[in-house]
């Protein structure tokens, strides 16, 4: 699994779409408050309108209130510890993504552990659409095939994404695939 020393350094993981160039972008769930352009702002709780907010920059958390609007996102709380996910998506073509898990103390409001969770890409050829999804913290690799309405899905241990070449690595897991 990949730990960031930032979150700063987790944003620039990647920034561009490996496939089409664009720039990527947090997902319309990580941007709760359109007020706060450089903060993401994450619920705290499911059963109050609490908030958090992480400054881009700074990384300083601060508790706030989500206005009625916001829509919540799944998160994690436990014994002074808040986990939650920054997604971070190709909103042109969408076949590009990765998934970093925020970690951090509620008691004095710091994050501890940064670190991407998975990743995945998607190619499109005819009626076929297959997905290599990488689960960082599981260490697995899946394949996943879908044409019409059949799935098939195969688990292989972890394995390098090559995104400057991401035809290779499709080519090279599916040769793998044949013999799991």
């Amino acid at each position: 699994m990949k730990i960031f020393n930032s979150l700063k350094e987790a944003l620039e993981y990647q920034t561009h779409c490996p496939l089409c160039k664009k720039q990527l972008s947090a997902d319309s769930k990580t941007k709760i408050n359109k007020d706060y352009d450089n903060k993401f702002s994450f619920s705290y709780s499911s059963k109050s309108n609490e908030g958090i907010l992480i400054d881009k920059t700074t990384e300083e958390i601060t508790f706030t209130k989500i206005v009625s609007d916001s829509i919540k996102r799944k998160s994690l709380n436990i014994n002074g510890q808040f986990w939650t996910s920054l997604y971070i998506e190709c909103e042109s073509c969408q076949k590009y993504s990765y998934n970093i898990q925020l970690k951090f103390n509620t008691q004095d409001l710091h994050l501890f552990e940064i670190s991407l969770n998975s990743e995945s890409i998607t190619f499109e050829e005819n009626d076929l659409i297959t997905e290599i999804r990488n689960g960082y913290f599981s260490g697995e690799t899946w394949l996943i095939t879908y044409a019409g309405n059949d799935t098939k899905t195969t688990k292989l241990p972890l394995l390098k994404i090559n995104l400057d070449n991401p035809a290779e690595t499709l080519n090279r897991i599916k040769k793998l695939a044949i013999f799991s």
